[in-house]
């Protein structure tokens, strides 16, 4: 298991250089993509990628604004399949 983070001040976009430089190619590769990251749908992902490439994504979205949500986080090693991808902003 291998651990990237992208480190800066606020709003130096590190979510979204995260998102087109590892997420996408974990994308295209058909993991399963773990995340909390406000509106990063299959559904949008989809739409913004569909030029580039056609593949069936799966997504796992974690409100983590909640209790359940925040439980679901500390406990991801329970229940986060082998080769999933997980991106946390």
């Amino acid at each position: 298991m291998a651990i990237k983070i992208h480190h800066g001040p606020n709003g130096s976009y590190k979510t979204s250089g995260a998102v087109w430089d590892d997420a996408v190619p974990a994308a295209k590769a058909g993991r399963l993509i773990v995340t909390n990251i406000r509106g990063m749908s299959s559904e949008k992902f989809h739409m913004l990628c569909f030029l580039i490439f056609l593949i069936l994504l799966i997504f796992y979205n974690i409100d983590h604004e909640s209790q359940e949500g925040m439980e679901r986080i500390r406990t991801w090693f329970h229940w986060v399949p082998r080769n999933a991808f997980m991106i946390f902003g």
